[in-house]
């Protein structure tokens, strides 16, 4: 139900239609509402399918978490590329 959901959401917010979806997996119309829906539960191949069809994040989607952000150096230990900054004297 939560991958549903989760699905559901991110199809909404991206507009993308299960006519869309369709005609991107060759799935019928019928099959992708009742997954949608929560009615029948999806296997993993479709979930990709799905995600694959819509370019979403197959992890946020079984998961419910988005890919983490490496965390910050310490201030003063960052290293910058040269080039970024002009050049102190």
């Amino acid at each position: 139900m939560a991958v549903a959901r989760r699905l559901r959401g991110q199809l909404a917010e991206r507009r993308i239609t299960a006519m869309y979806l369709e005609q991107q997996t060759g799935m019928g119309r019928s099959l992708i509402s009742r997954r949608l829906l929560g009615k029948t539960v999806m296997n993993l191949q479709e979930v990709a399918d799905f995600a694959d069809a819509a370019g979403l994040d197959l992890g946020y989607l079984l998961t419910g978490e988005t890919e983490k952000a490496p965390p910050e150096p310490p201030e003063g230990l960052a290293v910058r590329r040269q080039g970024l900054e002009p050049r102190t004297r």
